[in-house]
């Protein structure tokens, strides 16, 4: 949750990215994210795997660091796109985003 927090991204942040990660397959409530970060959840390859591309790093070390072995195909180059957009204000990224959505 630290290394997600570098990126700006806050436990909704990252529950609202995970949820349109997942196209809607997994929406948990913020707090239980805050509860993965302080140790009181549990970190399961599925949820590890699907806040791998907004880390930007490789499976392996993510295992490494964690002691899981994340689940699920990384979106290739989606961490830089969110560390690149870290910056931007809240009216920037839905322009970003409206953008992304015309391009198909």
């Amino acid at each position: 949750m630290r290394l997600l927090s570098n990126r700006n991204l806050s436990p909704l942040g990252v529950s609202k990215s995970i949820l349109h990660l997942t196209e809607g397959r997994r929406y948990w409530a913020h707090s239980s994210y805050n509860q993965v970060g302080m140790g009181r959840k549990k970190l399961t390859p599925d949820l590890l795997g699907d806040m791998a591309p907004l880390l930007d790093i490789a499976a392996d070390d993510l295992a490494e660091l964690t002691g899981v072995i994340p689940e699920g195909t990384p979106i290739p180059g989606l961490g830089e796109i969110v560390w690149a957009v870290r910056r931007l204000t809240r009216d920037q990224v839905e322009e970003v985003s409206e953008f992304a959505k015309s391009l198909g």
